[in-house]
């Protein structure tokens, strides 16, 4: 009786993540397929079916995870576009992307194609930067995978020093040897009488 039980709310808890999943995939904007197939056991989610972008894909799983009461997911769906694509056009379209997202980038990264893989190579400044440009490729039809070589550069952080007799006792030392106040410095005004 005991393991009936069990199974019953197991299997209202199943249903509960099912509706939940297929409602968060219906609506992420990034994913225009509906050629997802949802399964769910014990918590644990099985996407399958065929989508156009990697994106898709990664979404799809992004959508899947974020439900309460996953336990795992395993995401088995296929990319394929529709038509097949020649190198020269994922890279044309790769670079559109990253020219899309140049008020993130500061500098466009170098991209290669083989076979559907897209390498990018460059610097960037921030973290998010790189990601932005992954993300940007990863959306391009035809993109089998990413191999994203973008490089973080460290920055000249500001650091503290002890004070010396050198220094007033509210300035900070920058990385690049600049000294700046800690405490801005704001004219007194004497009270009205």
């Amino acid at each position: 009786m005991a393991t009936l039980l069990r199974s019953m709310r197991s299997n209202r808890q199943d249903d509960r993540i099912l509706n939940d999943v297929r409602r968060q995939i219906t609506w992420q904007s990034d994913i225009q397929s509906e050629e997802i197939g949802i399964q769910v056991k014990g918590g644990m989610v099985f996407l399958d079916g065929t989508v156009e972008t990697r994106l898709e894909k990664l979404e799809a799983e992004k959508a899947a995870k974020a439900i309460d009461g996953v336990f795992s997911v395993t995401n088995d769906i296929h990319v394929s576009p529709r038509g097949e694509r020649t190198d020269a056009e994922i890279q044309r379209d790769v670079n559109s992307g990253l020219c899309a997202v140049l008020c993130v980038l500061e500098k466009l990264p170098a991209v290669t194609v083989r076979g559907g893989v897209v390498v990018l190579e460059g610097t960037v400044r921030w973290s998010f930067q790189r990601t932005s440009a992954e993300r940007a490729a990863d959306a391009v039809i035809g993109v089998r995978a990413v191999r994203n070589h973008i490089s973080v550069r460290q920055s000249a952080r500001a650091t503290v020093e002890p004070m010396n007799s050198d220094r007033s006792a509210n300035t900070m030392l920058l990385g690049g040897g600049g000294v700046r106040p800690l405490v801005e410095e704001r004219p007194v005004l004497a009270a009205a009488s």
